[in-house]
């Protein structure tokens, strides 16, 4: 008998999930477009172009291959149909958990990436506009794709398909803690850490600090408004402050959604340290007492 809680989740997995995905996948396609055809290009749609990219990604292999699929028709036909990819095979198993964290990892430090553009326009629109560097950003964009796909590569051997007694003894996809209790560490605290909280903070601060020169800035306008500036110089700023804000509301929109599960990490991650360290300090106490035997 499922709990109203598993009903509500069921439900969103098979209605508001492919909802989602769909109109998600559709608006990132239009960014790529508009930002492919835009002319000048700039490092503004390197990094739109790749965040974009990165972002259908994962609301194909989360959001439609696993949440809707998986568990969304399991829902809808009352457990007689799912197609999980996952439980094919330990291949499998491995492919599905492995691009979703790479993306999760490639989203996150493009954001940063991306803050720290903004903010280098920020101190400097002039000498550090958006034309410029677009090569410098290019190569970042592809830096941060690389380093995602090999830093996940280790984390695949925790992964396997195992029968699961709480699911009727099907076959799922299961992280297997116990065989690689050094990797599920690693995992866990370094990885989860990395990924999530550390760019959470970054993208954070630097909006603060996006923030203040933003307010500087208006302020120093409004007492120079009597000055005239060269027509060209005014636009091309006037065109970084567009971008800037445009990067502040995206980067803020993506904080807010980000600060549950950095919340949940956070919290896994202490639990997960508090334990372990009781599990070893528990060991060593009796290790210490059978020695003295």
């Amino acid at each position: 008998m499922k709990s109203a809680y598993q009903n509500w989740v069921g439900a969103f997995r098979a209605f508001a999930t492919p909802v989602i995905c769909v109109i998600g996948i559709l608006g990132n396609i239009f960014a790529i477009s508009t930002f492919a055809e835009l002319k000048p290009k700039t490092r503004f749609s390197y990094y739109a172009i790749a965040l974009s990219i990165s972002n259908i990604t994962i609301l194909v292999f989360n959001g439609l291959l696993d949440d809707f699929s998986g568990r969304g028709l399991e829902y809808l036909t009352e457990g007689h149909f799912s197609f999980r990819l996952e439980t094919l095979s330990n291949s499998w198993c491995k492919f599905m958990e492995y691009v979703p964290n790479v993306m999760y990892f490639i989203s996150s430090y493009l954001l940063v990436a991306f803050s720290i553009d903004r903010l280098v326009v920020v101190c400097n629109a002039i000498k550090y506009s958006s034309i410029y560097g677009k090569k410098t950003a290019f190569i970042i964009c592809i830096m941060i794709y690389t380093v995602g796909f090999l830093s996940n590569i280790p984390v695949t051997e925790l992964f396997k398909d195992a029968a699961d007694p709480f699911e009727g003894m099907r076959y799922v996809c299961i992280m297997d803690a116990d065989e690689h209790k050094r990797l599920y560490a690693f995992y866990l605290i370094i990885m989860n850490l990395v990924t999530f909280v550390v760019p959470f903070i970054i993208v954070l601060l630097i909006n603060f600090v996006i923030g203040i020169k933003l307010c500087q800035h208006n302020k120093n306008r409004r007492m120079l408004q009597h000055t005239t500036k060269p027509g060209s110089a005014k636009m091309q700023q006037e065109a970084e402050n567009g971008r800037i804000f445009s990067h502040l509301a995206l980067s803020s929109s993506i904080l807010l959604l980000h600060l549950p599960l950095v919340c949940s990490v956070m919290h896994r991650s202490v639990f997960f340290t508090t334990c372990h360290g009781a599990r070893i300090y528990s060991y060593l106490k009796l290790k210490l007492a059978n020695s003295h035997r």
